[in-house]
């Protein structure tokens, strides 16, 4: 009867052991998902610092060249609305890897994969077609005002200058745009595999 005894307690602690090692498997694996999506919302943060900056330049840019200051307000309106946005569909609270439970978790990286689509289909036409507009009023405004060739091919320059940044700056969107599916994709593979351990 004590080898019987032995065994049960033998049991009892291998059975402890290994839970014990799930739940540091599950809190070592949350710390991880922490980690995966830290760099998007620092990318959010300086979303929110670079949006004041930038309305400042365009309404700089706008007084200086005689512009309608309705590019700026509609550049800040618009990029305040994406801003916004990404507080919904891009930040991932890092409260919720330590408070919500897996299913919780998985829950509401489907759904901010989901929006975060639906924000990029609106959002990047939006803004080429306020980059369009911008462009087309600053070159419109710029030609009225130029005497001499030189300031043409100046112009010329700034115009070319600026649709080699717009391709830049969608290639960049989209490219960020990627990673964080990629990133939501990883954390949603990671929440299947601790659901498969249990």
């Amino acid at each position: 009867m004590d080898e019987l005894d032995v065994m049960r307690q033998q049991f009892a602690d291998m059975k402890r052991q290994l839970d014990t090692q799930q739940i540091v498997n599950k809190d070592l694996m949350r710390k991880v998902m922490r980690g995966k999506v830290s760099w998007m919302n620092i990318l959010v943060k300086g979303e929110v610092i670079a949006l004041p900056l930038l309305t400042l330049l365009f309404l700089r840019i706008s007084s200086n060249l005689g512009i309608s200051l309705w590019y700026a307000i509609a550049f800040f309106i618009l990029a305040g609305i994406d801003t916004l946005g990404d507080f919904y569909t891009v930040r991932i609270p890092t409260r919720l890897f330590s408070t919500c439970s897996m299913l919780d978790l998985k829950k509401f990286l489907i759904r901010q994969k989901t929006l975060r689509f639906r924000q990029v289909c609106v959002s990047l036409p939006l803004a080429l077609v306020w980059v369009a507009l911008f462009a087309y009023q600053l070159t419109y405004h710029l030609n009225t005002e130029l005497t001499d060739n030189a300031e043409h091919a100046a112009l010329i320059g700034i115009i070319l200058g600026a649709g080699v940044g717009v391709v830049v700056a969608v290639i960049v969107v989209v490219s960020l745009y990627r990673k964080m599916q990629r990133t939501n994709d990883q954390l949603l593979s990671d929440i299947r595999q601790l659901q498969a351990e249990d």
